[in-house]
């Protein structure tokens, strides 16, 4: 896989979200970090909508941005990449990582997607997030490896060896697929 160089806006709204996360750290809950990073970037404090079923104090945000190409790797690697560097318990980020796993493949099986490499960023997602689960307490390991073979199942469909991939992934980590 070749790498990717962010473009100027791209690497402005990265700063953005580091601005976000660094406040999630600083401020009392990802609400008030939210609000608090809009209105001192645009002057006008958003709303921050939280994700039912999910805790509430686990920041998230949606990128809107057009990217040429570089929203996986916007999303995925160094929104991660923050999170963990600002508030990321282990836990947390395992959450983070199953859930954009989650997403990732249920858009691609949504909307038909075929990309090659969308589908190696999807896989090396699972394989991070396998790696971050296995430090967990095992009491905490089951569902997120649960919903990890659930994204291994629909992968199938993929082609590409995605499902496959994952299933070996599963394998070498001990988890029954």
């Amino acid at each position: 896989m070749t790498s990717f160089a962010p473009k100027i806006y791209q690497s402005q709204v990265l700063e953005c979200i580091e601005t976000y996360f660094k406040a999630c750290h600083e401020l009392p809950s990802p609400s008030i970090a939210f609000t608090a990073t809009t209105e001192r970037l645009w002057g006008r404090g958003n709303a921050y909508n939280p994700l039912s079923g999910f805790p509430a104090d686990m920041p998230y945000f949606c990128l809107r941005v057009p990217t040429g190409g570089g929203k996986t790797w916007l999303a995925a690697k160094k929104a991660l990449a923050d999170y963990k560097k600002a508030v990321g318990t282990p836990a947390g980020l395992a959450e983070l990582m199953v859930f954009y796993c989650e997403r990732a493949s249920g858009f691609s099986c949504d909307v038909g997607l075929q990309d090659e490499v969308y589908f190696d960023a999807l896989v090396r997602m699972f394989e991070q997030a396998l790696k971050v689960i296995a430090t967990l307490p095992e009491a905490q390991r089951s569902e997120l490896w649960s919903r990890l073979d659930e994204v291994r199942w629909m992968s199938h469909n993929f082609g590409y060896g995605v499902g496959d991939e994952m299933a070996d992934l599963l394998a070498e980590h001990g988890v029954d697929g």
